[in-house]
């Protein structure tokens, strides 16, 4: 939890020490992966996608943050139609979300 907070500080350094330390002692824990999978998609590191995989995963696919996280490292890796197809679905578990349904229009915009 302190990880998710210090993500939503923007302190960055910070969460990926405690994402990397909550993956180790919880690795059954999603929060754990989709931290360190966010701190590593923000700074474009290797590893960003197989964290945020791994987080959804463990989520069973109904986070839908860790799903828009994973549509974003998707889409960075070169997987458009992946990440079209998970922002979707991170639409259809937050419906009301404002961020993703304009993030999922941009999307579409680009895609015809």
């Amino acid at each position: 939890l302190r990880g998710l907070l210090a993500l939503d500080r923007g302190k960055l350094g910070e969460a990926l020490v405690l994402g990397e330390r909550a993956t180790k002692s919880s690795p059954w824990d999603a929060r754990g992966w989709y931290v360190q999978g966010k701190v590593r998609l923000e700074r474009l590191a290797l590893g960003a996608l197989a964290d945020l995989e791994k987080a959804a995963d463990l989520s069973n696919e109904k986070d839908g943050r860790i799903l828009q996280a994973l549509a974003e490292a998707q889409r960075a890796a070169g997987r458009t139609e992946a990440g079209l197809r998970t922002l979707r679905k991170a639409k259809a578990v937050l419906p009301e979300d404002a961020e993703i349904a304009s993030l999922l229009r941009s999307w579409e915009k680009t895609e015809h």
